[in-house]
């Protein structure tokens, strides 16, 4: 029985390669799988539809009261919860957006009747009011709005900071919290 005994430089040489055919194989799969937006849901699941450019809109007695639309959309059946980039939505008083947000992100949780926005910009359609959040979260079905993190308010010449705030929709109150700074500029 012969034993083959391989050089040390070629058992190396064979290690390199074999290590940049790996490497190169992980670079072409990452590249070329499919692309989820998985904001919360787990890797291993994958979305039951996959939308682009979803509409989403609500009407009551034939006149919308909001609409929401996307770049992209995802939604998870099992969990009752879609994900959207690329946001816009507007708020609809006498057919007419009253009120617009943007959004690079959105979860929309079907179970819990919410909406949240992430890094959102809100804009008051016919007035100078702009609110920036990082995270805003519209509980629909009870007609409250909560935001949290860097919350900044601008109207005319004043800007508010605060952590977080509620707005009550049915009683038209807008609560700022967390020790809200204002600010005056003339």
């Amino acid at each position: 029985m012969r034993r083959v005994v391989m050089n040390r430089t070629i058992f190396r040489k064979l290690m390199v390669v074999t290590i940049i055919v790996v490497f190169i194989f992980l670079i072409l799969w990452v590249l070329t799988r499919p692309q989820v937006l998985n904001l919360g849901v787990t890797t291993e699941e994958k979305p039951d539809f996959v939308f682009e450019n979803p509409i989403i809109v609500e009407n009551n007695s034939g006149m919308k009261t909001w609409q929401i639309q996307a770049l992209k959309g995802e939604f998870y059946k099992k969990n009752q919860v879609a994900f959207m980039i690329n946001v816009t939505a507007n708020i609809i008083t006498q057919n007419n957006p009253y009120i617009l947000l943007n959004a690079p992100k959105a979860k929309i949780d079907l179970k819990n009747n919410k909406v949240t926005f992430y890094n959102s910009f809100l804009r008051q359609l016919s007035g100078d009011i702009s609110l920036k959040v990082d995270e805003m979260t519209w509980f629909y079905d009870k007609y409250l709005i909560k935001g949290r993190g860097n919350v900044k308010l601008l109207r005319n010449n004043v800007t508010v900071d605060a952590d977080s705030f509620e707005v009550f929709i049915n009683e038209n109150k807008f609560i700022l919290k967390n020790r809200p700074k204002l600010q005056f500029s003339y």
